[in-house]
């Protein structure tokens, strides 16, 4: 318990940077560039993110499973450390290609090229921050040290070389060097830390690429559905409404975010846990999980609470009285969160560890397909609020079925232990 509080506590102060750093910078951000260029910036951001979901590739839930189950064994440690590192910039070069050949041939694509490329950065984060071998190894205080420190770097910046809306390419490429940065000094620790080989006894084969490139496939897919649908209300918003619109839901949506990330730091930390609970004895994981969950949905259903009922007083103090359109779109997403956190409980604690991930993204991408067909008439007809309602809805139905599919697969097992 002791290793879990250190990283939940770790993880918190993490995820209170990301709450706290948020409602300095966006609020700035947004009186600086102006709605416009606000939205430009967060359409760039949206587009970035589809090649982020493809370097992540599920390696955060499945490479930080493998790391917890096998984290006395430094030869595997280490191979799982260089398949997984080779494979995600195997992914984020083949990303680059595809991100080119867009702009190449898509117009609005092409007249915004310079800032796709610099908010590519954040892509480059997110394969030089192994942040699922520290998540693994139960380590996460030093993954809180050095993102809140690149973070700061990174405010400081913004205040400094942003000034007027010509200055939104220095807003998007500060936004994204953070994690690159911190990615280079973490994996410096981490060779300290792990004595992890830089010979070639330390290189994985052929084999262990591909194994740890198919194992994770299925958690990539269950993954990445989700954060499609996440991810495109921005990105179709920004196809079919003018860049002020953007703005509009890009303010909520921050706001939204920055309530996810309050509840995530006790996510986080309890995954490898329960990751290694469940391997063993099943009964005491889900008295355990239940114990956690039961105070973790309340403080979410209050937060979530919190924000709809003062969404108005909270958009005007912290965007200004201009943004009143933003409000409209935070009352909807406002509960966003607590659903979001049963999803999680179900779903990546409970089904993931049970080894329920092919049902589960044959779910995802079912409802994630439909959400996209969806979102797009949903956007014609009611603009903004049409896509936060999808979200929601999203939301709601993936985590039913999360519900739906953890039901029987108890009743299952319990047939199996009765059976034997």
């Amino acid at each position: 318990m002791n290793a879990l509080l250190r990283n939940v506590a770790a993880l918190s102060i993490v995820q209170g940077a990301n709450y706290i750093l948020p409602l300095i910078s966006v609020p700035y951000l947004v009186r600086t560039l102006g709605a416009d260029r606000f939205g430009a910036v967060a359409f760039g951001q949206a587009f970035v993110q589809y090649f982020v979901i493809l370097t992540d590739y599920g390696f955060n839930y499945s490479a930080t499973r493998a790391v917890a189950v096998s984290r006395n064994d430094e030869q595997q440690i280490a191979r799982l450390y260089w398949s997984v590192s080779l494979i995600k910039v195997g992914l984020m070069l083949a990303g680059f290609v595809l991100m080119a050949v867009l702009i190449l041939l898509v117009p609005q694509f092409r007249a915004e090229w310079p800032l796709y490329c610099l908010s590519y950065l954040a892509v480059l984060g997110n394969v030089l921050f192994p942040v699922w071998l520290f998540q693994g190894l139960e380590r996460m205080v030093h993954v809180a040290a050095l993102s809140i420190g690149a973070r700061l770097l990174s405010l400081i910046g913004l205040f400094l070389l942003v000034r007027h809306p010509d200055d939104y390419l220095f807003a998007a490429a500060l936004q994204a060097a953070a994690m690159p940065i911190a990615g280079v000094l973490a994996t410096g620790l981490l060779f300290r830390m792990t004595q992890i080989p830089l010979r070639r006894a330390g290189m994985p084969l052929r084999k262990d690429l591909i194994e740890t490139f198919s194992g994770s496939w299925d958690m990539f897919v269950s993954t990445a559905a989700v954060s499609l649908y996440a991810n495109s209300n921005i990105f179709v918003l920004g196809l079919l409404e003018t860049p002020a619109a953007v703005g509009y839901y890009a303010m909520a949506d921050k706001l939204i975010r920055a309530a996810l990330s309050a509840l995530q730091p006790l996510a986080q930390a309890l995954y490898p846990r329960m990751s290694y609970l469940f391997s063993r004895d099943v009964a005491s994981a889900l008295s355990y999980l239940t114990t956690i969950a039961v105070p973790s949905c309340a403080a979410g259903l209050i937060l979530c609470l919190g924000l709809a009922l003062a969404a108005d007083n909270i958009v005007r103090i912290v965007f200004g009285a201009n943004a009143e359109p933003a409000s409209h779109v935070l009352r909807v997403l406002a509960f966003v969160p607590f659903v979001a956190l049963l999803s999680n409980l179900i779903g990546v604690q409970m089904l993931f560890p049970l080894g329920r991930q092919r049902p589960v993204s044959r779910f995802q991408v079912a409802t994630g397909a439909v959400s996209i067909v969806a979102l797009v008439p949903m956007i014609l007809h009611w603009g903004t609020i049409g896509s936060a309602a999808n979200y929601l809805l999203s939301e709601i139905v993936i985590t039913l079925g999360y519900a739906w599919i953890a039901i029987k697969a108890l009743k299952e097992m319990g047939h199996a232990t009765a059976s034997s």
